[in-house]
């Protein structure tokens, strides 16, 4: 999975758990990512008794070789591990003079204003900080949701026998996909065709306007 993940995948990573319901109690963490054709793509998962910053600490650590940008479902203890373990590995710093002049040049439209402004990270809001190789439009944690979803009934098993129908899934998941490949007519994924059809469609509705 981590090969299938570093060779085909986009550089967005989700971050979840789901209880076990079964007679072995406790918490399964899941890593889930989206692969060339905008499919989930799970990239690790471990049961754990508990879920506490002490765990999600391990197990990221665990899935560190991971460099992509993630994205999180409110647990409560992920303030305390996100910067700790995330931090250096989600976004490449860069130090731009363009940068500075343009800093400069907001300062004298008012007192304060770089100081608002740089209160926030600027990994979060200047284009030059971002890294083009992690860009997607996912803005939610559903890929993770479908993960906990398709593996429902597995979840009330021991947790050997949970792992392995998992693992068997995934294995039967990769063979098809695998297959669906060799009927592709280019090299661009069907769906990501679809989606650059329907934009070609709406932009023929548009009617381009001069404006100095």
């Amino acid at each position: 999975m981590k090969r299938g993940w570093l060779e085909g995948c986009r550089r967005i990573i989700g971050l979840d758990r789901c209880l076990l319901k079964g007679v072995c109690k406790g918490q399964l963490l899941v890593v889930v990512s989206k692969e060339g054709n905008n499919q989930m793509f799970p990239i690790a998962w471990a049961v754990v008794e508990v879920e506490n910053t002490f765990i999600w600490t391990w197990f990221l650590k665990c899935v560190r070789y991971v460099p992509g940008t993630f994205l999180q479902t409110g647990q409560k203890s992920g303030d305390d591990w996100r910067g700790e373990i995330l931090s250096g590995d989600v976004q490449e710093l860069l130090v731009l003079q363009e940068l500075n002049y343009q800093l400069d040049m907001l300062d004298k439209l008012g007192d304060g204003i770089c100081e608002r402004l740089l209160h926030y990270r600027k990994e979060t809001w200047c284009r030059a900080y971002f890294n083009c190789d992690k860009k997607c439009d996912i803005i939610d944690n559903n890929m993770c949701e479908t993960f906990n979803s398709c593996i429902m009934g597995k979840r009330h098993k021991t947790i050997i026998t949970m792992l392995e129908e998992i693992k068997i899934k995934l294995m039967n998941s990769i063979g098809k996909t695998r297959e669906f490949y060799e009927t592709w007519i280019c090299d661009i994924t069907p769906i990501a065709m679809k989606v650059y059809q329907d934009n070609l469609a709406k932009s023929m509705k548009c009617t381009p306007r001069w404006n100095g």
